[in-house]
């Protein structure tokens, strides 16, 4: 159990680091916080709301959850923060679990997973996020443990407890839970058969599988009655939804979402091999290692790798098949590929060799030594990447490639909590890194300020994804999407401000990003333009309507530069002071006679 402790303590002290050392992010993470804040304030939690509008683009069990922490500790950041870690922490002893259930003779494999799931980049960096990927992997690891369990001889509880797990994920992110779990579980025969030849024994000689034997017809109405139990739980909170919701919301809670998001994506729409040369980024550093490909050689094809082949190659496949695509959507998979690596690095003779950790080495120097390019090549300066990392880092981050050189290799294990507490070490020092100068750039904060304490009706240009409503603990913000509704939001607010972001074209925007690059104030602080940047504001709001409509362009009040990706970009406050369109202006100046 040591090792599973150091596998927790790791995860513990990165989701720590993150917490303390980055804001909440948008707009992903600001929008669900929203959503959060806006059921927590009504006490509605069947029909979720955005900015005053239904809102059925995800379930509500991440929004319940969080207000449950609200609930006892008080409204704050940190409470709404604290679900994606936890779940992510409760993934390391079902790992676990399911290891010794797939190969109890080897407690070896058991050791290292949990240890090698806390060691993936993608994972320390996306379990801290306050998103539903965390909590969809954990839902779906419960599932999967009751798959087992019903190999195992208990299907009573095996196959309620997986309905449950998917009902759960059903309530987390939707329908996509059952692409995780139904590929592992409709194989199940495929991996299940080899059960009936040899059955795998603990090291007291007690069969886990103990001659049970299931047919393929009671199998699968196993697989049938999970689906009824999670259907159970998903359609108890969706019907009443959707008919709470009313019409439009209930459409687009039961049909609109999955449809949309599997034929034709709204965003992130990607090649369909998008994913597979990422596969070996998100599997790093172990690919490196040669204890992993010399287990190759010496495992066999049991039970427990038909298991997880299944859920690796399944999900994979049809999620490479759905249009939208992103690194986050392949987090209930990286279970599978721990507990391979778990198994394939135990199986290894000889353990973790002095090369492979050289390897592993001097990959993370060269990482460490990074930062240094980035910080000073001009092509990764126009990308964004530059300032991520400053420069005093980069010995931090190659010491930690030494202390891979001298890492024990007296024990497997004792190896493998080394590889893991290096890359957790190196992901925790590019996180403060970034607390320097990079995450206090996506920091919401001094803009959702200003709008709460403005004495004047201020209205958002645009979409808007509630990015400001719990930063700025507003009931409500006015928004403006077209031409059309903002003109005459302005006619009724004529001393009104407006918060614009202009588009990133053209020779005025280009220099204005430009001078922000140089700018060392602290990005989250509001800025009074200086008097170039009223010049290059008036030029960029002359190219764009409806803002060349008006009699006189609305003046500049301050200027937020929050990022979106890895570049920054101006948030714009204008003011209008009585400003009006031409047309109003022509009417006001006309006769009283002549209008009546």
């Amino acid at each position: 159990m040591k090792y599973l402790y150091g596998a927790v303590l790791l995860s513990v002290i990165v989701a720590i680091i993150a917490l303390i050392s980055r804001p909440i992010l948008p707009v992903d993470e600001t929008r669900y916080v929203g959503v959060a804040w806006e059921s927590f304030q009504t006490g509605d939690y069947l029909v979720s709301h955005i900015n005053g509008a239904t809102y059925a683009h995800k379930p509500p069990l991440l929004f319940l959850l969080i207000g449950a922490v609200w609930s006892l500790t008080g409204v704050s950041e940190f409470g709404a923060r604290v679900i994606g870690p936890l779940a992510g922490l409760l993934c390391l002893p079902l790992v676990r679990w399911l290891s010794l259930r797939l190969w109890p003779e080897d407690r070896r494999a058991a050791n290292c997973a949990p240890l090698v799931l806390a060691s993936f980049a993608p994972w320390l960096l996306f379990a801290p996020l306050t998103m539903f990927d965390a909590l969809l992997t954990l839902t779906a690891l419960i599932a999967l443990c009751g798959v087992v369990k019903a190999a195992q001889g208990q299907p009573l509880s095996g196959w309620l407890l997986a309905g449950i797990g998917m009902g759960l994920g059903i309530l987390s992110k939707g329908p996509v839970i059952l692409v995780q779990v139904l590929p592992p579980a409709v194989l199940g025969f495929w991996w299940y058969q080899s059960l009936h030849r040899k059955s795998s024994t603990t090291s007291t000689g007690e069969s886990l599988f103990a001659n049970h034997h299931c047919s393929k017809s009671k199998w699968y109405l196993g697989v049938l009655g999970a689906g009824l139990v999670a259907a159970a739980i998903g359609l108890g909170w969706a019907i009443p939804s959707a008919l709470s919701g009313g019409k439009a919301y209930g459409d687009e809670l039961l049909f609109g979402q999955t449809t949309g998001r599997v034929v034709k994506s709204f965003s992130h729409r990607h090649h369909m091999l998008w994913y597979l040369p990422l596969l070996p980024l998100c599997t790093m550093p172990w690919l490196l290692i040669g204890t992993v490909w010399r287990g190759i050689k010496e495992v066999r094809l049991d039970t427990g790798l038909r298991f997880v082949a299944s859920w690796i190659v399944g999900p994979l496949v049809i999620l490479s098949l759905i249009s939208g695509k992103q690194v986050h959507y392949l987090m209930p998979i990286f279970p599978a590929f721990a507990l391979l690596f778990g198994r394939l690095l135990s199986t290894a003779p000889g353990g973790i060799s002095a090369k492979d950790l050289r390897i592993v080495g001097i990959g993370t120097m060269f990482i460490g030594f990074l930062p240094l390019l980035f910080n000073r090549l001009t092509v990764f300066q126009d990308l964004g990447l530059a300032g991520i990392v400053p420069d005093y880092f980069t010995p931090l981050l190659i010491g930690c490639g030494v202390v891979t050189l001298f890492l024990g290799r007296e024990k497997t294990e004792a190896s493998v909590l080394g590889v893991s507490t290096v890359s957790a070490i190196s992901i925790s020092l590019v996180m403060l890194a970034g607390s320097i100068s990079f995450w206090s750039g996506f920091s919401v904060r001094g803009l959702a300020e200003y709008v709460a304490n403005s004495k004047r009706p201020i209205v958002w240009c645009g979409e808007y994804h509630a990015q400001l409503n719990f930063a700025g603990r507003l009931d409500h913000m006015e928004v403006a999407k077209s031409d059309e509704e903002l003109r005459a939001w302005i006619e009724a607010n004529p001393k009104g401000l407006a918060i614009v972001r202009p588009a990133a074209t053209g020779a005025a925007w280009t220099q204005l990003y430009q001078m922000s690059l140089t700018d060392t104030t602290a990005t989250e602080l509001g800025q009074t333009p200086s008097a170039i940047q009223r010049e290059l504001i008036d030029q960029i709001l002359a190219d764009s309507t409806p803002f060349n409509e008006l009699k006189k362009t609305p003046h500049p009040e301050a200027i937020y530069w929050i990022r979106n990706g890895l570049k920054r970009k101006p948030y714009i406050i204008l003011a209008f002071d009585n400003y009006q369109t031409e047309e109003v202006q022509e009417l006001a100046s006309e006769p009283v006679q002549g209008r009546l």
